[in-house]
């Protein structure tokens, strides 16, 4: 995590944002009201998918259960993709 003041970060955004996007590196800016966080948008959509999916108790158990197997040596059979992301198709619709 790299931390700049308010007046640095202005003066170098365009090697911040390099920075950021390139390098995966979280950057701080830090202000008397209150620091920002600066972040890839990969890394930035990395988070919310993990957030879903932890929000997602279905989601969740399955990963958990996943793990679980993997560690056991066993690998559970396939699903399909409708299975698989019946939260993500709608009625009718193929998921692939």
């Amino acid at each position: 995590m790299y931390s700049v003041t308010m007046p640095e970060a202005g003066r170098k955004l365009p090697q911040l944002c390099e920075m950021t996007v390139r390098d995966s590196e979280t950057v701080v800016v830090v202000r008397e009201d209150g620091n920002v966080v600066m972040v890839s948008e990969s890394d930035w959509v990395s988070a919310q998918e993990t957030l879903r999916v932890l929000r997602d108790k279905v989601a969740l158990r399955a990963l958990l259960a996943g793990h679980r197997d993997r560690d056991e040596g066993r690998v559970p059979p396939g699903k399909p993709l409708e299975a698989v992301f019946h939260d993500l198709v709608s009625p009718g619709t193929a998921a692939g």
